[in-house]
């Protein structure tokens, strides 16, 4: 418990970072730093049409920058950390399709190495993904490296890399540190070309924005302000109240949701797994662990019948990268106590649910709900008791929508018992 000295202490800093916010807040409304063209056309997160497609642009000696190897120059020195690389014959493809391999998000290639990079925005691994690139990556009979690019550095999932010996050999690189750095060090290339200079300042928001960073000026205000008396120390152990309180908002927000959806879903004909979503500290700590790692889902189940000898789970859930709320139907083994691949003898299972509006995502099948709910920089509303009722609301109506469809699909109803 904090003393009445800390306490003070701590009100005095958070009212002069308060101070600090607003100015810088106020800075970048007057100057339209607010304004980003990927935000109002809600771009911010597609893999492919926004950040694989803006990323190539800049590497393709070809592109319509016309700065030929500038920016691939700095990206391979500033990302990748590989010197003396020989730009004679180099080829930079994105979406390069592999064979049974699968497809490239990017590769860089001369006579003499083969660069791939596999880019994740919310995407989850795919099975044996970067064993495979590998396996492709031998078979050119060259060096070869791969990266792992994601928004904070995160490591790849065994299910992509394979295990102990045969674990595949690969760096991760970060939007949030070496994207971000690349950016601006290519504004300082291009500072005197306003096109291509606003264009990557706005790219640059962006990152900043998806990976929870702030402005250089204002970080540097705020440095500044904890280096100050004992203002770290106090910090340091407001830091350590925050995952729990964000964990205290998203967890009122699921038992809300719970509460609002279980009845009518039970007249669907769903059970309510009682035992998993019971609303207790185990849960509440389940949230601090999967948002602190960024990884791994919180979800709400029901159980809707069997499909050979398998339960049927209707899902409702958020992982820690996806941007919306999910819902999934997934099939569970309870001998075996684990969740069950969508096999080739589950077809009929696959194409039912797929018909139903749910997408491939590993072992599940899923659809992103329409309603923008990012629990990494948007639970901050949900303490607004409207917004909150709005969220639990408009999150509610649509999973009921999905779950009322699926239960009075006759082709889907067939398959179950």
């Amino acid at each position: 418990m904090l003393t009445k000295e800390k306490e003070i202490k701590v009100h005095a800093l958070i009212s002069q970072a308060r101070t600090l916010i607003d100015k810088h807040n106020a800075i970048q409304k007057s100057t339209g730093g607010l304004f980003n063209i990927f935000s109002i056309l809600n771009m911010e997160r597609f893999e492919v049409k926004t950040h694989s497609a803006f990323i190539y642009e800049l590497l393709n000696p070809q592109g319509s920058h016309n700065q030929e190897k500038v920016f691939l120059k700095l990206f391979v020195e500033k990302v990748l950390k590989i010197k003396d690389l020989d730009y004679k014959n180099i080829i930079v493809e994105r979406e390069k399709s592999i064979g049974k391999y699968g497809r490239l998000d990017f590769s860089i290639e001369n006579d003499d190495i083969l660069i791939i990079i596999e880019l994740k925005i919310d995407a989850g691994d795919q099975d044996e993904q970067l064993k495979r690139y590998d396996n492709y990556a031998k078979t050119k009979g060259k060096k070869y490296k791969i990266f792992y690019l994601n928004l904070y550095g995160d490591e790849a999932s065994e299910q992509s890399t394979g295990k102990g010996d045969s674990k595949v050999n690969y760096k991760i690189i970060s939007f949030k540190r070496h994207i971000l750095k690349w950016i601006e060090a290519c504004i300082e290339k291009v500072a005197l070309i306003p096109n291509i200079r606003e264009s990557l300042n706005q790219y640059a928001i962006l990152i900043r924005k998806i990976t929870n960073g702030i402005n250089g000026g204002i970080e540097m205000e705020l440095k500044d302000l904890l280096l100050q008396g004992d203002n770290l120390e106090i910090a340091d152990k407001l830091i350590q109240a925050v995952s729990l309180a964000k964990a205290e908002i998203e967890f009122k927000f699921w038992k809300e949701v719970h509460n609002t959806i279980t009845s009518r879903m039970i007249e669907l004909n769903f059970t309510d797994d009682e035992v998993s979503n019971d609303f207790n500290e185990e849960w509440l700590e389940n949230i601090i662990i999967r948002r602190k790692k960024k990884s791994g889902e919180v979800e709400l189940y029901y159980t809707y019948g069997k499909y050979l000898g398998k339960q049927l789970k209707f899902v409702i859930g958020k992982d820690g990268y996806d941007n919306n709320i999910y819902c999934s139907i997934a099939l569970y083994d309870l001998k075996e106590d684990e969740w069950v691949k969508y096999k080739k003898d589950f077809k009929d299972l696959a194409d039912t649910v797929e018909k139903l509006g749910f997408n491939k995502k590993g072992i599940f099948r899923y659809r992103h709900l329409n309603y923008d709910l990012n629990f990494n920089n948007k639970i901050y509303k949900l303490l607004d008791k409207e917004e909150f009722s709005k969220a639990v609301e408009s999150i509610s109506k649509e999973v009921l929508e999905i779950a009322e469809k699926v239960s009075k699909s006759d082709e889907f109803n067939k398959l179950v018992k």
